[in-house]
This record gives structure tokens, sequence and C-alpha cells, in this order.
């Protein structure tokens, strides 16, 4: 019984959240969390990050802090896609 609470303890404190990404390419966004994480793997365990390409969004599996900074980091790279898109001559 004791495997079992610390398991389920786990995983509600590493909770599940998709992100739509509406302006920018999720695989790139994803590549980004990824490398961003692992250079930081040692000191917690890096967010675990899926794709859904039909629906252009990311799947995520992190601890809350993780899930924050994901949460910016995502909202500010797909700002920056509208930008240098819009800036772009035509």
């Amino acid at each position: 019984a004791e495997l079992d609470s610390s398991e389920q303890t786990a995983a509600s404190q590493r909770p599940v959240r998709v992100l739509t990404v509406r302006n920018a390419d999720a695989s790139s966004i994803a590549q980004t969390i990824d490398a961003l994480f692992a250079e930081e793997a040692s000191v917690s365990s890096p967010p675990v990050v899926r794709v859904d390409t039909d629906a252009n969004a990311l799947v995520i599996r992190a601890d809350l802090a993780q899930l924050e900074r994901i949460d910016q980091l995502v909202s500010q790279l797909d700002d920056a896609a509208v930008l240098s898109v819009s800036i772009r001559p035509a």
C-alpha cells in the first residue's frame, strides 16, 4: 500500500498539462524545452514533453515549478513567432 500511495503522490506532484501553440511550431518549441531542461537534469527530473502534431499542442508532465516556466516560455516563443511573421516584408 505504501508503494501505491508514493506513486500517486509523485504523479500528483507532476501533473499533465496540454498547451496549445497558436503561431509557432510545437515540435520546435518541444525541442527547445527539452534542451533547456536537459542542462538541469542533475538537479531534478526533467519534464516529459510530447507533441500532438494534429493539434499543434504540447503535452507536458512536469512539476509545478517546471510547468510555470514552460508555460511562460511557450507564450513568449509563440508571441515571437507572430512578430517574426508580421515583420517580414511581403
